[in-house]
């Protein structure tokens, strides 16, 4: 595949779950709705997720979860 398909919507999701301060900052967006305002305000928008996007340890409300304990092999239970 010679291409790929961005979700911006996504990357703000990220952005405002992983780094809220900096989705505070975010700058307004313009309110124009013509295709190539839109089009320009995406490249905006992903150009702040990359400049703001990388959060350090503690600034995450996200937390991950414990890995799960993997399922034991049928018979392997038995064997120890």
């Amino acid at each position: 595949m010679g291409y790929r398909v961005i979700d911006i919507s996504g990357g703000g999701e990220l952005m405002r779950h992983w780094n809220r301060p900096a989705w505070d900052a975010m700058p307004p967006k313009l309110i124009d709705h013509t295709a190539l305002t839109d089009i320009r305000e995406g490249v905006k928008e992903l150009r702040y997720y990359r400049e703001h996007g990388s959060t350090t340890p503690g600034n995450s409300s996200w937390q991950p979860e414990a890995p799960a304990a993997a399922p034991a092999e049928v018979g392997e239970a038995a064997t120890r």
